[in-house]
């Protein structure tokens, strides 16, 4: 059995100004294979993001019109909470409680991210 949790991330629910992001609840699973949980403890804050939810007329660089609600932020610091097998990172396995960062990835506005290790 999996196990499930909770964890929050912010969303922007429409094309607006600040007032569409909302906190909400999404389920989260425990890591899958190569895969790592990080507790987030810090976001970069990108001029790419306010443009994918701020300007009808932006769209991302793969060139479609977002979808919402959208799942913003592409920069993350934090510290691992879960491994999954497997999870290798640049030089040794990773473990829990090692610090990291992940960038180019999506949905990083949120208290929990999990992404593959490499």
């Amino acid at each position: 059995m999996t196990n499930v949790a909770v964890t929050l991330e912010i969303v922007a629910t429409e094309f607006g100004s600040p007032d569409v992001l909302k906190a909400v609840p999404t389920k989260s699973r425990s890591p899958g294979r190569g895969e790592v949980t990080i507790q987030v403890r810090a976001v970069g804050v990108n001029h790419t993001d306010y443009k994918r939810y701020a300007d009808p007329s932006y769209t991302v660089s793969s060139g479609h019109t977002p979808t919402f609600p959208l799942r913003l932020g592409v920069e993350a610091a934090g510290v691992v909470t879960a491994v999954g097998a497997q999870a290798m990172g640049p030089a040794s396995p990773i473990v829990t409680g090692d610090e990291a960062i992940a960038y180019r990835i999506t949905g990083a506005y949120a208290d929990t991210i999990m992404l593959y290790a490499n």
